[in-house]
């Protein structure tokens, strides 16, 4: 019977889902090694490292002042977010 890999422990799996997206498998298998390696810990291998850093949440998208100006600028247009071509051709009585 061959013979199972040992299981990650929860420090090394934390580490590897929070680390940067832009990190590279062989990256973050060499850093996963040397966290284990502190810790006392066997060594994950490149296979599961990749296949953890593929299943981690995609990095959220950050909310800028820019984009915080639009969205307010769009909410409070009058008289509704599209309508203000359609509402200065109704005052000008162009139907």
């Amino acid at each position: 019977m061959p013979a199972a890999a040992p299981t990650i422990d929860d420090r090394l799996l934390r580490f590897i889902q929070g680390s940067p997206p832009d990190d590279s498998p062989a990256e973050l298998t060499r850093a996963a090694g040397e966290l284990a390696w502190q810790l006392g810990l066997v060594r994950p291998c490149y296979e599961t490292v990749r296949l953890i850093a593929h299943c981690r949440e995609p990095p959220r998208a950050r909310l800028t002042a820019a984009t915080l100006v639009r969205v307010i600028d769009t909410l409070y247009e009058y008289p509704a977010p599209g309508l203000g071509d359609l509402y200065d051709r109704y005052r000008r009585g162009e139907g």
